[in-house]
C-alpha cells in the first residue's frame, strides 16, 4: 500500500513538473511572438511584473524561438550551463543521449557517455567547446595542453601512496625509484 502511495506521488510530480515545462513552452512563445511586433514587450511585462527580470524574460524568448530545451533551465549544473550553448538539435540530442568523455582508467584512457546533468565542472570544460562538442581526439589535445590533473584527476586506486598537507602516506607496498621520489617530492612542494 505505501509503495503505491509513493509510486503514485512520484508520478504526480513528474506530471506536474512536465505540466509546468509545456506552460513555459506556451508562455516563451508569447514572448517571441509580442517581441516581433512590439520591441518593448519585455520592458513593460518588466515594469508591471518586476520579479520577471530582462534575463528570465530573454529565456522564455529562446524557449518560444526553439532555441533553447525548457529543462536545460532547471539546473545550473556545468553540464546543462554549457549545453545552452549549442543548437537546439544538438541539445535535444545530447541531452537524452549523453556525451562522449574522455577518462582515465587503470590501464590508460577510454571514452564514455556521461549525461551533461552528471558532468564535473572540469569535464564539461573539457567535453565542450566555446560552440560545440570536441571530439575524443580534441579532449586528448585539451588534456595533453593543459595538463591532465585539471581535466582527468588521476584514480586514487593507481597510485600507492596519497600525499596530503605535505605529508605522504604510503597506502600499499611500493618500490620507488629516485625519479619517482623527486616526483613526489615535487608534489609536496
Amino acid at each position: 500500500m505505501r509503495l503505491i502511495e509513493h509510486n503514485s506521488a512520484v508520478d504526480k510530480f513528474a506530471a506536474l513538473v512536465n505540466e509546468g515545462i509545456q506552460c513555459w513552452v506556451s508562455a516563451g512563445e508569447i514572448v517571441a511572438k509580442n517581441m516581433d511586433s512590439d520591441p518593448e514587450f519585455i520592458d513593460k511585462v518588466n515594469e508591471k511584473y518586476p520579479q520577471f527580470t530582462h534575463e528570465i524574460l530573454m529565456r522564455f524568448e529562446q524557449i518560444g524561438r526553439k532555441s533553447l530545451i525548457p529543462e536545460l533551465l532547471v539546473s545550473d549544473c556545468p553540464g546543462y550551463t554549457k549545453l545552452r550553448r549549442l543548437p537546439y538539435e544538438y541539445q535535444a540530442k545530447l541531452l537524452n543521449s549523453g556525451v562522449e568523455t574522455l577518462i582515465r582508467t587503470p590501464s590508460g584512457w577510454d571514452s564514455l557517455k556521461i549525461a551533461p546533468i552528471n558532468l564535473t565542472r572540469n569535464q564539461a570544460d573539457l567535453v565542450f567547446a566555446k560552440d560545440r562538442i570536441r571530439s575524443i581526439a580534441e579532449q586528448r589535445a585539451v588534456i595533453e595542453g593543459n595538463g591532465i590533473k585539471k581535466y582527468v584527476p588521476t584514480l586514487q586506486s593507481e597510485m600507492p601512496y596519497r600525499i596530503r598537507g605535505g605529508r605522504l602516506f604510503i597506502t600499499d607496498p611500493v618500490e620507488l625509484t629516485k625519479q619517482d621520489l623527486k616526483k613526489i617530492l615535487a608534489q609536496m612542494k
